[in-house]
């Protein structure tokens, strides 16, 4: 990952904030013993481990200019489990964890740290959770109303907008 922070295009500058939105569940959707351990350490790897290492790669960065925003993209799957997501949701429970000891780790230096935990959100991540376009459309039509990604990008910017002193820690965002 350290191959991350010499990527960035020098023009960019220094990173001021970062988005980890992972979000990898291929295979998911079912029963724990139906996948393989190989399938469910996959997920968390993506999740959680590219979290860190993406973190990792760039906080160096804000901690010695005394500024910056890490925003983690959780999930609501991350304080309320379901049936058939245990690698998902376990990933998005340390996901939640992770978030919550950076706060800590960082409070009184510079870097605020979010998490926004959006519930259902119509997006592309069903198609490739499930592996076929109409299951996906089958799958979102089965709610009654989903969150669209516009409406999880306006939390995002919400959480970046707020005064230096104002640290929003938590955003769970749900359909109506």
């Amino acid at each position: 990952m350290k191959q991350v922070a010499s990527a960035i295009p020098a023009d960019f500058g220094e990173v001021a904030v970062l988005v980890n939105n992972a979000g990898h569940d291929v295979g998911g959707r079912q029963s724990f013993e139906q996948g393989s351990a190989e399938q469910w350490c996959d997920i968390v790897d993506t999740n959680l481990q590219g979290m860190i290492r993406l973190t990792h790669a760039l906080v160096g960065g804000m901690l010695a200019r005394g500024s910056g925003h890490i925003v983690n993209m959780g999930s609501i799957a991350g304080i309320k489990p379901y049936a058939t997501g245990t690698a998902y949701v376990s990933s998005k429970y340390a996901v939640h964890g992770l978030t919550e000891t950076l706060r800590l780790d960082f409070a009184g230096r510079g870097v605020r740290v979010t998490e926004i935990m959006p519930g259902l959100v119509r997006s592309g991540f069903a198609a490739q959770r499930l592996g076929d376009a109409q299951r996906a459309q089958d799958f979102y039509d089965g709610f009654e109303q989903c969150l669209d990604p516009d409406d999880v990008a306006r939390t995002v910017l919400f959480a970046l907008q707020q005064p230096r002193h104002v640290e929003i820690a938590q955003l769970v965002v749900l359909p109506v």
